[in-house]
């Protein structure tokens, strides 16, 4: 009953949280631009090209550093930086419909366990913890770092949960981040700061995944193998009639691949040697920055839910062949997780053959 009244307490405070950039920041970089406007796609599936042609028009990106100076408080949940108790810096928030715990904040206030950082740099919260957002949104964030005057003397910080992730820990050992002037935000632990930098790199900046692939020093190895990428129940969508999918793919000699189920080091391994990918929309996908750009790519989409970043993705990378089709509906958009789809075998073959030819 106590933490009944706890939750509905905290969450009528949570709405006078105010998301805003109404700062004096100093801009040290600024960009915004579409950079996908001028591409036109031409699909089979007059669906798919609506939709991407949709948000080549419409979806602006941002590239940024800015600095702040003022009385900030960065709470542990998000890494937001709060000012006068109820404003979140929105430079500083990825996903704003997330909010952090407001009685937490406020009593963090009464609280001299506070840890005092004079200057910060913001890497990330939680954004990272996603596999796709860390690649695309988060890791290039250290190419802008370098920007900043002085960077090597000021802590960058990273919230625990993105600290923790296999990914994040194989980089920060084998390559040249470790030498980065870390700071770990611990789990309940507020920090106070007088100097914030907020970093955004421009999205699907292909340029940053040449210098990934720089700093990962990935080796040559010989690009032969056909992969199915495919995707469990526990992490959602899935294809209903999978073993129907899979005759198919048999005969065409693919193998079946489950990337949750490899480290890092061998996706990157895996994806170095792949010549011709399938796969279900979802984070695995995000591997093709590792891979060949020989590589030729099938992506599978479910009917009610087009995704446009592997596209996007695949024009910054200048990949040879990259083309998406349709399934059946999931149940359910944004399940969690979500549900299996069904795939017309037929047509998936159709495409299957293109992508040999």
């Amino acid at each position: 009953m106590h933490l009944d009244l706890t939750v509905k307490f905290s969450r009528y405070f949570d709405r006078f949280w105010k998301f805003t950039d109404s700062f004096d920041f100093e801009i040290l970089l600024s960009r915004a631009e579409k950079p996908f406007i001028n591409h036109i796609p031409v699909f089979d599936n007059e669906e798919i090209n609506q939709s991407y042609e949709r948000d080549n028009q419409s979806i602006v990106h941002y590239e940024h550093i800015k600095r702040l100076s003022a009385n900030v408080l960065i709470e542990p949940q998000y890494c937001y930086c709060i000012v006068w108790l109820r404003k979140i810096v929105l430079s500083g928030a990825f996903y704003p419909r997330f909010k952090p715990s407001f009685l937490k904040v406020l009593f963090s206030y009464f609280s001299f366990n506070r840890t005092n950082c004079p200057r910060i740099i913001i890497f990330d919260g939680h954004v990272g913890t996603n596999y796709f957002h860390f690649f695309t949104d988060i890791l290039n964030k250290i190419w802008l770092i370098n920007k900043i005057p002085g960077y090597e003397h000021i802590p960058i910080l990273i919230g625990h949960n993105t600290f923790k992730t296999h990914y994040f820990q194989y980089l920060i050992k084998n390559t040249r981040l470790k030498d980065f002037n870390w700071q770990v935000q611990k789990e309940n632990q507020f920090i106070k700061s007088a100097e914030v930098y907020f970093v955004r790199p421009m999205p699907y900046g292909g340029n940053y995944y040449k210098e990934l692939r720089g700093l990962l020093d990935l080796p040559y190895i010989e690009v032969n193998r056909k992969i199915f990428l495919t995707r469990n129940s526990q992490v959602g969508r899935y294809l209903d009639n999978f073993n129907e999918i899979k005759t198919i793919l048999d005969r065409y000699h693919f193998e079946t691949v489950d990337t949750d189920l490899y480290s890092f080091d061998d996706q990157m391994k895996l994806f170095g040697s792949v010549k011709y990918l399938i796969a279900i929309h979802g984070a695995g996908l995000t591997n093709i920055i590792f891979s060949d750009q020989q590589i030729k790519i099938l992506e599978i989409n479910p009917g009610n839910r087009i995704g446009v970043y592997y596209y996007w993705l695949s024009t910054a990378l200048n990949v040879k062949y990259y083309d998406v089709m349709l399934g059946g509906p999931l149940p359910k958009v944004n399940d969690v997780p979500e549900k299996g789809f069904y795939l017309n075998p037929l047509a998936f073959e159709d495409a299957l053959k293109r992508l040999l030819d």
